[in-house]
């Protein structure tokens, strides 16, 4: 994330808004909903086996896919759904093979 923050200050200066009204709350609750994720994936790992958490992880891309088409109306791309079925097949297959 360094990464990201010193590749785009530089671009940012320039239209730079400081947050106004309703944008702090919705920011602040990005904050706290980033922290409760990142502590729920990591409780998973601790509690859980890697080789079963991993894939389960990476259907995030599946989850990002429907909500975009419910809230925002995106028609995903024949490459979004292939990779989805992918992703969602070999989730399967990782859950089935490890009973």
């Amino acid at each position: 994330h360094l990464f990201g923050v010193i590749l785009f200050l530089g671009p940012s200066i320039w239209v730079w808004r400081t947050p106004v009204g309703s944008e702090w709350f919705f920011l602040a609750s990005l904050g706290v909903l980033s922290t409760a994720a990142l502590f729920c994936f990591l409780k998973a790992f601790a509690v859980g086996e890697a080789s079963a958490v991993g894939p389960a992880e990476n259907m995030r891309l599946v989850y990002a896919a429907i909500f975009g088409y419910l809230l925002f109306s995106e028609i995903p791309s024949i490459l979004t759904l292939i990779g989805a079925l992918i992703i969602v097949g070999s989730t399967y297959y990782i859950s089935r093979s490890e009973r």
